[in-house]
């Protein structure tokens, strides 16, 4: 990507715990070139920033929105169990730059940087915008259909075991097969 319009990033936090990231923000606060890059921080923080832009949290409904306006997310969070926000991001089209940790590696995949120091992070915003059509098409997302499916066939693989007897082979494939089906269903019906 290149050009004189800012590169923006967007960073989200619903909790003000440090381990989502704070420390990564401050250092990149004080490190980024903010004549190329314009950060925003949607969400709640411990404590003040001086260059990142803090707005309050967005409302659930308009968070693809504010999304597509910008062009890459920053997850700096060190403790995450597949983060929504991050698959949010990903939906969206959003190249990534993440901590590498948790689950990030596996989510992330060729659609973004994963970072081990803050002092990285300078240099891997560098590098996401300069290939950015590369990050963004590395994304790769799987449809709520497919998700669907792999819960089903993981869920098939499970009844194969033995549960020392306290369940017939049918009932517990049957049970596992509706409780996929049934959160299939709820989901759709939400909208989610």
């Amino acid at each position: 990507m290149s050009g004189e319009t800012p590169f923006r990033v967007f960073c989200s936090s619903w909790s003000r715990n440090v381990n989502k990231g704070f420390a990564s923000l401050e250092r990149l606060d004080g490190t980024l070139d903010f004549s190329r890059y314009e950060i925003n921080f949607y969400g709640r923080l411990p404590g003040k920033l001086k260059n990142i832009k803090v707005h309050p949290p967005v409302p659930h409904e308009d968070v693809p929105q504010a999304l597509r306006g910008h062009h890459a997310f920053f997850f700096p969070s060190k403790v995450e169990c597949c983060s929504n926000a991050l698959l949010e991001a990903l939906h969206c089209r959003l190249p990534v730059v993440a901590f590498n940790g948790s689950s990030n590696p596996e989510l992330v995949g060729n659609g973004g940087l994963l970072f081990d120091d803050d002092a990285q992070l300078p240099q891997m915003f560098d590098t996401l915008r300069s290939h950015y059509h590369r990050y963004r098409s590395g994304i790769c997302c799987l449809s709520f259909g497919e998700v669907v499916e792999r819960y089903r066939n993981f869920m098939q693989s499970v009844t194969v075991a033995d549960c020392g007897g306290f369940w017939s082979r049918k009932k517990r494939k049957a049970f596992f097969l509706l409780r996929v089906v049934k959160a299939g269903l709820r989901h759709k019906v939400s909208g989610r």
